[in-house]
């Protein structure tokens, strides 16, 4: 049942990755599909000659601003709208930041559509169904077409103005700082099943319980899949009458648009994923939590190429939500954050004690030659006696040689290390994990527990001493963030210690030492922040960076007109992306841009790809934009 006041005109996002199609496109809602079509339906449209192509719905009216004659919907897609008002705004900005184009994130917002998955959904949770698709539940004596004090049945309602994004959640005034950086507890906890998980999983389902107390769902954002599985499991263990949705690539397709619609039903209130989890569709969204935002799994490697920090900022931004960078290190982008006052930082943390070889060794160099120090075997001895000790190296393997200025040398794995210490400790089993073998955990029996940075298995209470080899030849990798890289996976292993532990770091002392011995990052990460205002590198500024054909580089600059405080950093001649025709050479520049004319730098580059793209094809020239482009800076 329709009257006059229905709109009848539907705006479109065209499912395209060409720039110049990143608008809406009105259509004509046809009569058959008036009752079926809602804001965030997936829909068919024509498009040209005889073609059709996908889309989405981001607004509906009653009028159109084009004259002519529109075209009609084709089809809808499914029963169930599967974009939320919400998302679609955060994509958009998403879109507009990164000079790209919305089709490109919905489709890392968006999972594959399943329809048998989805009637199934439908028939298991008929109301929040009901909710979505605008249908009278089963036996209802509602019409669709009642109004209610919410607006009509079912339809989600869109801010009017342009730009602005409709909030799932009403600000949280009642937290005085909306954005903060937190340290997690140190140490490891024993859950159900003799499963251990680390100190901050147990931080988390802390801050999980606040919000569901406050009827709030919360977004739990994670690297990997090891942190996955811990923060999953615990969560469905702490909340048996909740539903914890996976929203990662690990499951199967049809199990995560199952997952995705429970979340955007309303039917989970937790969801745990990795990189995509800011664009989860949570309901009375009230915390998203980023667990350690430095790791590098959190750059999207597709166009348009947004960290989830700056996502979940623009999340944060637009819902209102509470958001929590959760990490025993602090990454030098949350840094300039807090130096702005734009967040917070948090308590500190009980944590263990830590010693630097170097204070023992003081300035003899025969001592400082000896990769083991014997203060370190001596803590671990003494640990040993009641638990296994954490060992951390900085590579897998026997041993390496590799060349430096001093020379050659022989640079030890972890299979090598194994047999040293297996050696010095033949009473204790000596147990070896890397990402070629990987061990979750370890039990409390005395034991050497020899891994590498980021595969190092979590044991019931924490470990009673942490050794931290090679520290130089991890800080000594090269790379901007090489020293950042470092400190982070050294707080990461010694995190897993008990609070009255002892760790011992070697190979390094100064600043990269004392921000450990004080477990207290924030210094470093001002200091290396300043060095980076002083050399213009990110985060104190962002790079773009523009490809072009060879030669091409000063036409498109030129074109672009961008603001004038933008500098050209440098140009490489550099092999053209995968999947694009034959292997050639192309030019890219990169682009020293300050945060103030960022949003107009985007605008200009994304207007010259339009321009250099569209026209007649022998007119037409190679210009791609890559936004927070750091390729460049970044040594293998």
């Amino acid at each position: 049942m329709t009257s006059d006041a229905t709109p009848r005109i539907a705006h479109v996002c065209i499912d395209s990755p060409l720039p110049h199609l990143d608008r809406d496109f009105e259509y004509a809602v046809p009569d058959d599909l008036v009752d079926r079509i809602r804001v965030g339906s997936r829909v068919k449209v024509p498009f040209g000659h005889r073609r059709q192509l996908d889309g989405w719905v981001t607004s509906l009216t009653a009028s159109a601003s084009y004259e002519g004659q529109l075209q009609p919907i084709r089809k809808v897609v499914g029963s169930v709208p599967p974009l939320d008002p919400a998302i679609w705004s955060l994509t958009r900005a998403v879109a507009d930041r990164q000079a790209g184009t919305a089709a490109d994130v919905l489709r890392l917002a968006l999972p594959a559509r399943h329809a048998r998955a989805e009637r199934t959904w439908m028939t298991k949770h008929p109301e929040a169904a009901a909710r979505l698709t605008g249908e009278p539940l089963p036996g209802s004596d509602v019409d669709s077409d009642d109004e209610t004090e919410h607006g009509a049945v079912g339809e989600r309602v869109v801010e009017d103005a342009p730009g602005t994004a409709p909030s799932t959640a009403d600000p949280v005034a009642s937290w005085e700082h909306p954005r903060v950086h937190q340290q997690p507890h140190v140490g490891c906890d024993l859950i159900s099943n003799n499963r251990v998980v680390s100190a901050w999983v147990t931080d988390v389902v802390g801050l999980v319980r606040e919000a569901l107390a406050r009827g709030e769902s919360t977004i739990v954002a994670v690297p990997d899949q090891r942190d996955v599985v811990q923060a999953h499991g615990a969560l469905v263990e702490r909340f048996p009458d909740e539903t914890v949705a996976r929203l990662d690539g690990a499951v199967d397709d049809d199990t995560r648009y199952r997952s995705f619609l429970d979340v955007l039903g309303g039917v989970a209130r937790i969801v745990v994923a990795t990189r995509a989890a800011a664009y989860a569709p949570a309901q009375h969204l009230g915390q998203l939590i980023v667990v350690d935002d430095g790791d590098p799994s959190y750059l999207e490697p597709h166009a348009p190429y947004a960290h989830l920090r700056d996502v979940a900022l623009i999340r944060q931004q637009q819902s209102g939500c509470r958001l929590v960078f959760l990490s025993s290190s602090r990454s030098v982008a949350v840094q300039r954050l807090v130096d702005i006052g734009y967040v917070e930082p948090g308590v500190p943390v009980v944590h263990p004690r830590v010693i630097p070889a170097a204070a023992i060794w003081g300035d003899d160099p025969m001592l400082q030659l000896a990769r083991i120090p014997q203060i370190a075997y001596t803590i671990a001895r003494r640990a040993l006696a009641s638990g296994p000790v954490l060992v951390q190296v900085a590579r897998a393997g026997y041993q390496r040689e590799v060349t430096t200025d001093e020379g050659t040398r022989q640079l030890a794995g972890a299979g090598r290390t194994a047999d040293e210490l297996g050696r010095a400790f033949s009473e204790v089993p000596v147990i070896v994990a890397t990402a070629e073998q990987p061990r979750e955990q370890v039990s409390a029996s005395p034991a050497l527990v020899v891994a590498t940075a980021g595969s190092e298995p979590r044991c019931p209470n924490g470990y009673g001493a942490v050794l931290l080899l090679d520290a130089l030849s991890i800080v000594s990798r090269e790379g901007l963030t090489a020293s950042e890289d470092a400190m982070r996976h050294w707080f990461a292993a010694a995190a897993l210690a008990r609070s009255d532990a002892t760790v011992v770091l070697t190979g390094v002392q100064g600043r990269l030492a004392d921000a450990l011995v004080q477990w207290d990052a924030a210094q470093f990460a001002h200091d290396e922040l300043a060095q980076r205002v002083a050399l213009g590198f990110p985060p104190a500024v962002r790079f773009f960076s523009i490809s072009t054909a060879q030669g091409g580089t000063q036409e498109a600059l030129d074109d672009a007109q961008l603001p004038e405080s933008v500098e050209v950093v440098q140009t490489q001649l550099l092999p053209s992306e995968p999947g694009e025709g034959e292997p050639t050479l192309e030019e890219v520049t990169l682009l020293r841009v300050p945060y103030s004319v960022g949003a107009a730098t985007a605008r200009a580059l994304k207007a010259a790809v339009v321009r250099a793209t569209t026209g007649p094809v022998r007119r037409q020239r190679r210009l791609r934009v890559h936004a927070d482009d750091v390729r460049m800076l970044q040594t293998s």
